[in-house]
C-alpha cells in the first residue's frame, strides 16, 4: 500500500508515487521475506543432502553427542570409557566414535553405547 502525502518531510518520491516512513518499513519487510525465500530455495538441495541434517531428521541417537572413545595409534583399536585401559594406552587420543571408525580404528570389544 502506498500512501500519497505530498509535502511530508519524511516521504520519498518514486515516479508519481510518494513513499512515507510507514510504507518504507513495509517495503523493507517484504524485501527481507522475499530474500529469505530465495535463499532457502537456493540452499535447500545442499541442506537436504547434509549428513548432519539427515542424522537429526532420522532420529539417529536422539541428537545426543557421539560417544568419546580412546584410540591407540599403535594398535589401531579404540576403547570405550568403561574399559580399564581407557585414557592410559600411549600413544593415544580422545576421538568421537564415528570419526574413529571412519579413520579405520576398530573396536577392542563391542561398539560403545
Amino acid at each position: 500500500m502506498i500512501l500519497f502525502r505530498r509535502g511530508c518531510p519524511h516521504s520519498t518520491r518514486i515516479g508519481r508515487y510518494v513513499m512515507t516512513r510507514k510504507t518504507k518499513a513495509g517495503f523493507s519487510l517484504l524485501s527481507a521475506v522475499v530474500l529469505l525465500a530465495v535463499a532457502l530455495a537456493v540452499l535447500y538441495p545442499f541442506i537436504r543432502n547434509s549428513s548432519l541434517i539427515r542424522g537429526w531428521l532420522a532420529g539417529g541417537n536422539g541428537g545426543a553427542p557421539p560417544v568419546a572413545v580412546w584410540i591407540n595409534k599403535r594398535s589401531g583399536f579404540y576403547y570405550c570409557s568403561d574399559s580399564s585401559v581407557y585414557g592410559k594406552l600411549m600413544p593415544g587420543a580422545l576421538m568421537p566414535q564415528p570419526n574413529a571408525l571412519q579413520e579405520g580404528y576398530r573396536p577392542a570389544g563391542e561398539t560403545c553405547h
